[in-house]
């Protein structure tokens, strides 16, 4: 498989160490995503600007972070993934806990002093769920030192308590988890696809 890899900061410098680890091929960069006619799938590790590529992308391609998307290519598989660690089978036990029975979720947030959003994406994203299913929530967030991600979220009613916690103990665990899913979308038909499409694979019986 050949890679084209949009963003080199701290993700996308992980994806380019899982990249040659796995001796596969990464043949461009490019923010513009203009020259990545050689490439079987792109992967974008930016925080902003998709919008204004979007028209020269003709490429599988996997959106690795939190941005704002007006549009998506026409055409190509395209994956929605902001964490591509394994939080998205969390997520997902989460909501079913929110649909199963009413509990309050408190949820801490813990990320790097470089961090912009706060709540995270991930978050962010997981508070819709549970609040959409009628759960009531509360949100901690920290900012400090290079912490590579951290939640702590308890569920509890009058009834029972649960808590979930989940460290990253290396940023490699991403890169690990895109190119696995970039893996996965080539094989995939044109349309948009999320996280919980791609673990859906593993979640079969």
């Amino acid at each position: 498989m050949k890679i084209g890899l949009i963003g080199t900061g701290k993700l996308g410098n992980k994806v380019i160490e899982e990249v040659k680890i796995r001796n596969l091929e990464l043949v461009a960069f490019d923010k513009t995503a203009k020259n990545f006619d050689n490439c079987d799938v792109i992967i974008d590790c930016t925080t902003g600007g998709f919008n204004e590529r979007v028209n020269n992308i003709h490429k599988p391609i996997i959106v690795a972070t939190t941005q704002e998307i007006d549009a998506y290519p026409q055409n190509v598989p395209v994956l929605i993934i902001p964490n591509s660690s394994s939080w998205v089978l969390l997520h997902s036990f989460l909501v079913t806990l929110a649909k199963y029975q009413k509990y309050h979720f408190v949820i801490n947030d813990f990320h790097s002093e470089n961090k912009k959003d706060a709540p995270a994406g991930s978050a962010r994203k997981l508070i819709a769920a549970l609040e959409a299913e009628n759960a009531t929530t509360q949100t901690l967030c920290i900012r400090k030192f290079d912490i590579k991600g951290e939640y702590s979220i308890t569920a509890f009613n009058e009834y029972e308590t649960i808590k979930i916690e989940h460290k990253i103990h290396d940023r490699a665990v991403y890169a690990h988890g895109l190119v696995e899913a970039a893996l996965w979308l080539i094989k995939q038909k044109s349309g948009i696809y999320t996280s919980q499409d791609f673990f859906k694979e593993f979640t079969k019986s």
